[in-house]
């Protein structure tokens, strides 16, 4: 995409700052080292993350993460659609913009919201282990490690106003690649160089700063996937306040309050732990969840599954994320009015029977009644029949 019409990575001078063709919408967030708003492009609204260079941080290291993420072409996986500098200035635009983190979204999750806005967030979220899961394993099978997962670096877009395929009202994405590490091979990822990372959600092995894996990825990954079944459990049963039991097990240490810190305590928690809806009814389903979550948090690193096994092992398995692959389409940004007309569209189609929706939920995609396809695949036109 060329956006700025110099080409994907751009270069401006401190008199051309007006002529980038970024129009500034809101202020996203911000950090010691970047500034996050989003702005629109055309019709397409992006996330503009700012870093100052200096000599403390160059250029060099700052566009690591613009090209960790140009390796990476995956639908849970935030894309790069370039880049621009200005004197002392490196801009980073990314797609899609997403309405929280993680972190937010599990907040006020727990928040009094609607019955059918709870119940819609609380699917997403048990889909949300599956998709993760797919995003990290991509990453590892392309030799890389993020080093950095956490709920603050995943974001949650609201798809309900969305033409784009997917089972639930909300995505999730893998954001923030900035102190991730690329390898020629999976082998070469064994390291034991220093690295930064961020305690509460690290490994065992990357706080003590001895030799680390993938696995380390992993750690952090059951960290989150155990603050996600806490909000789920909670649901099922509001009397147990599962979510504020985890906190108290990690803050019982005014020390540490780090979930390698205390992960035996965290696992006989996640074993005793009562998830049964949204996907994980049975008694097989969701015993064998939070035992495999119990399992990513063990504290030597060769007892936990690789994100593969994670994979092949989560018991409820959202459909929609397998069959989009790669990077997620642009969307432009009035989305509302774009999916009135598309719903209206399909209606008309629908009506003379040539053309049928999909019948996993909330998907937008159709198929003509002449192919009997029970997947998704692409509308075939009446003059290409």
């Amino acid at each position: 995409m060329d956006w700025s019409g110099r080409g994907q990575h751009a270069e401006f001078d401190a008199t051309e700052e007006t002529k980038i063709p970024l129009i500034l919408e809101s202020h996203l967030g911000h950090s010691v080292t970047a500034l996050v708003e989003s702005v629109r492009c055309r019709r397409i609204r992006l996330a503009r993350k700012t870093v100052l260079v200096s000599r403390r941080l160059k250029k060099e290291e700052a566009m690591k993460e613009v090209e960790h993420l140009q390796r990476l072409k995956h639908s849970h996986i935030i894309r790069v659609v370039g880049t621009y500098t200005l004197p002392r200035k490196l801009s980073i635009l990314l797609y899609p913009v997403a309405e929280y983190t993680l972190e937010t979204f599990l907040e006020t999750t727990l928040d009094d919201l609607p019955a059918e806005d709870r119940a819609a967030r609380m699917y997403s979220i048990s889909t949300f282990l599956r998709c993760l899961a797919k995003a990290v394993a991509y990453i590892h099978d392309n030799a890389m490690k993020h080093m950095d997962i956490k709920p603050k670096n995943l974001l949650v877009r609201d798809m309900r106003n969305s033409i784009i395929c997917n089972q639930g009202k909300y995505k999730i994405y893998i954001a923030d690649f900035g102190i991730a590490r690329s390898y020629r091979s999976v082998d070469d990822c064994n390291t034991e160089s220093p690295t930064a990372y961020t305690k509460m959600y690290a490994a065992p092995e990357v706080v003590a700063q001895e030799r680390r894996d993938q696995k380390a990825d992993i750690f952090s990954l059951g960290a989150v996937f155990a603050e996600m079944l806490a909000v789920l459990a909670n649901n099922v049963d509001p009397d147990i306040p599962n979510s504020d039991i985890l906190y108290s097990i990690r803050t019982s240490d005014a020390t540490d309050s780090s979930y390698a810190g205390h992960a035996p305590t965290i696992q006989e928690w996640l074993r005793q732990l009562s998830i049964t809806t949204y996907g994980f009814e049975s008694d097989t389903y969701h015993s064998h969840i939070t035992e495999l979550v119990a399992l990513m948090l063990s504290v030597d690193p060769t007892e936990r599954p690789t994100a593969n096994m994670v994979v092949d092992n989560i018991p409820f398995r959202a459909f929609c994320c397998d069959v989009n692959g790669g990077t997620e389409p642009f969307e432009a940004a009035n989305r509302a009015s774009e999916r009135q007309l598309y719903d209206r569209a399909f209606e008309i189609s629908e009506a003379d029977l040539r053309y049928f929706r999909c019948m996993v939920d909330a998907c937008v995609k159709v198929y003509s009644s002449r192919e009997k396809l029970r997947y998704h695949t692409k509308v075939i036109r009446p003059w290409q029949q």
